[in-house]
């Protein structure tokens, strides 16, 4: 027989706090081949990283060369 708490004893208290809409950001940086930071932006953390990749490219300056 299962206790009305759960398998182990264990009362349930309510929803999990991690899914409560927690007010948190993401960090999104692109660095070159040497590691130094080309481009930087910060989004919310519902934001997917897609969306946030995208406008790091567009912050790229366009490269200019002779050719």
């Amino acid at each position: 027989m299962i206790p009305a708490g759960g398998k182990n004893g264990a009362t349930l208290i309510g929803a999990n706090p991690a899914d409560r809409c927690p007010l948190a950001s993401n960090i999104h940086l692109i660095t070159d081949q040497d590691k130094l930071a080309v481009s930087l932006g910060i989004s919310g953390a519902d934001v997917h990283d897609s969306l946030g990749l995208e406008s790091l490219v567009r912050g790229f300056a366009r490269i200019r060369s002779r050719r």
